[in-house]
């Protein structure tokens, strides 16, 4: 195992190895916080061993859905007593509009 692969600390997605015909080695990929990563081998075992040296790098990222942002479809009106969601005008391309005659908002 190389220097390079034993400084990965986190894995947040681990994809099993594959080969590649065009370079005729094995390649493990990853994605780490900072982007997808690729580790190639000539031997299928050596491949199996960082994809097995990897998997428990991995770390779960769990977003809950509570937390998220509510987006405008999710927004309702406080002086509306039905409380129905708020309506809000379309946004249309200006030449898009003035190709099929719609009003666009730039004007």
């Amino acid at each position: 195992m190389t220097k390079n692969v034993k400084k990965i600390q986190e894995v947040v997605k681990l994809n099993k190895p594959k080969f590649n015909e065009k370079y005729k080695v094995w390649v493990v990929r990853m994605k780490t916080k900072t982007g997808w990563k690729a580790i190639w081998r000539k031997s299928k075992e050596s491949s199996q061993e960082v994809y097995d040296y990897l998997i428990p790098k991995i770390v779960k990222d769990e977003v809950n859905a509570d937390k998220s942002k509510p987006s405008n479809l999710n927004k309702v009106t406080g002086d509306n007593k039905m409380g129905n969601i708020e309506e809000s005008k379309p946004m249309v391309n200006s030449i898009v509009g003035k190709l099929f005659g719609g009003k666009s908002n730039a004007e």
